[in-house]
């Protein structure tokens, strides 16, 4: 009976120590559940992806990177898994590679997503793609448009920069163009500022994923400055007998704009130039200008003298000379 008794108990201790084994075996399987984590970084420029969201399958599962760019997930039974990452203006990832969790590992898994491919087509007024824009060499031609088109499924953010004397104005655009949305944008150039020859420059179309560029093209004619010799007048008065006013008259400042101005005279050629008596007056822009001349009492004393004058003026990088046309005048010295 004794010997009875002693089984029953150890039996119930040893029934006793299996149930406690098996409980603190569970417990630390239940601790054991693994993670997964990692990176979510730009294709092209590496750079930190934040606020992308990164799902878990299979599951339901999902969790937004940091300003890192990384995220986890924690508590992971053992097992396959794998990810999707998506992201505005980014093309949906789904990661093909499996991630094995087992013991309760902590797994890691770095991805790259790629930006949504750019559909900002650049056409006619008819729709075909273009790349440039002639003006060709007509006067008339001042105004030509072409057409922005988002033909992706994302806004974008857009802008046009240009940096060209020529270009008049080129019209506003919205900031934003939605998908689908066509933008018609006017160009006016100013033919007085092309030089002799095609003149060439580009507008810079840009977005927040990625460029454009529209060739523009014009063809000058040379447009040199215009002056006129106005007849010399001989006041009289306390100035003296033998006081004479030049005058000119520039219509046309030319471009590039004239850079200097004044006139010549000679008595002894009829058409006088920079090799004869010259001299230059200070001033820019359209009108007249004018040269209070005393004579010279040197020549033939006593008797009039016929001068001739006329006007000039200099532009372009080679100093071109322009000369108006010729004025004679007498010169009284007595």
């Amino acid at each position: 009976m004794k010997k009875m008794k002693s089984f029953a108990l150890s039996f119930i201790f040893l029934m006793s120590f299996i149930g406690c084994s098996e409980k603190e075996g569970n417990s630390t399987l239940e601790l054991r559940k693994g993670s997964i984590y990692g990176r979510i970084t730009d294709y092209m420029t590496g750079e930190l992806i934040s606020d992308a969201n990164v799902s878990l399958l299979p599951g339901s599962e999902t969790t937004l990177t940091g300003y890192d760019g990384e995220y986890e997930f924690s508590d992971i039974e053992d097992g396959n898994y794998h990810i999707t990452v998506s992201k505005a203006e980014y093309e949906d990832l789904v990661d093909d590679f499996i991630i094995k969790v087992k013991d309760g590992g902590r797994m890691r898994r770095d991805v790259q997503i790629k930006k949504q491919q750019v559909k900002l087509a650049i056409t006619d007024m008819n729709g075909n793609a273009i790349s440039d824009i002639d003006f060709g060499s007509d006067p008339s031609s001042v105004v030509r448009s072409f057409n922005i088109f988002n033909n992706g499924t994302v806004s974008i953010r857009c802008s046009i920069d240009y940096s060209c004397v020529w270009i008049k104005s080129v019209s506003s655009i919205p900031s934003t163009i939605s998908p689908g949305q066509t933008i018609t944008v006017t160009v006016e150039i100013d033919r007085t500022k092309l030089v002799a020859g095609v003149n060439t420059t580009s507008l810079y179309i840009k977005s927040n994923n990625g460029n454009n560029v529209l060739t523009i093209r014009a063809t000058g004619q040379e447009n040199p400055p215009v002056v006129i010799t106005l007849p010399v007048t001989q006041p009289d008065g306390t100035d003296g007998p033998y006081r004479n006013m030049f005058h000119g008259n520039i219509t046309n400042v030319g471009y590039p704009p004239y850079t200097k101005r004044g006139f010549c005279w000679s008595s002894t050629n009829t058409v006088p130039t920079m090799s004869d008596s010259n001299i230059e007056i200070p001033g820019s822009g359209l009108g007249e200008y004018t040269y209070t001349w005393w004579g010279c009492w040197d020549e033939n004393p006593g008797r009039p003298v016929t001068y001739y004058v006329r006007t000039w003026v200099k532009y372009g990088t080679n100093n071109t000379i322009i000369y108006g046309n010729v004025q004679p005048f007498i010169f009284n010295d007595f």
